[in-house]
């Protein structure tokens, strides 16, 4: 994957210093940044569903313990909810990039995450995009696409899953399944329940 690919997540790095942030929670692992914010101070306790902070058109930005920024997630509304620990996403967007050089995209028209958003579930017309690292002096293997209702981003490990039908698209091959599980460090994608599709042969 050339460098270019990821010069906007370089840049909003370089750029954090002077960025208004409205959070930050995890020895630095997750910073949030907003063009406009609600804060709710209820004087009741809080129930499961009550949120103490609405974002609206925000960014969380997941960094390592060692700076890099490692993901961006993005939502057209936030909402955190403290008592399960969970933020609830609108329109959500996610681009995330390892050490390794292997890249995750998804979006989803709402979704869920864990405060540090470690663990994403993208519902609603669920798409991810995985793209390899790419090998100097070889040709890269192209992007793998999936399609689904719910799907399952964990950043840790690296993996997608779904227990949902998907569909699977890799270049001209495309697999239709009841479910998916994708490791991204082995890059090894399994398929469950009935498959059907097309697998085009390599040239």
């Amino acid at each position: 994957m050339k460098a270019a690919s990821w010069t906007w997540i370089e840049r909003a790095q370089a750029a954090l210093p002077l960025l208004g942030l409205a959070a930050v929670a995890g020895f630095t692992w997750w910073l949030v940044q907003s063009s406009g914010e609600r804060v709710t101070r209820a004087s009741a306790p809080l129930t499961p569903d009550t949120a103490d902070v609405e974002l609206e058109e925000a960014r969380v930005l997941r960094v390592g313990p060692d700076g890099r920024l490692q993901a961006v997630l993005t939502g057209e509304r936030i909402r955190h909810l403290p008592v399960q620990e969970r933020l609830l996403v609108e329109r959500l967007s996610l681009s995330a990039l390892d050490e390794a050089g292997r890249r995750v995209q998804a979006e989803a028209l709402r979704g869920q995450a864990d405060e540090r958003a470690e663990q994403v579930t993208l519902s609603g017309v669920a798409r991810v995009v995985l793209t390899p690292a790419s090998d100097a002096g070889s040709v890269s293997a192209p992007p793998t696409r999936v399609e689904g209702e719910e799907l399952v981003v964990t950043l840790p490990t690296r993996t997608v899953r779904s227990d949902q039908p998907v569909v699977v698209m890799q270049g001209d091959n495309e697999l239709h399944a009841r479910a998916f599980v994708h490791d991204g460090r082995q890059g090894v994608t399994e398929l469950s329940g009935r498959v059907t599709g097309r697998l085009m042969p390599q040239p």
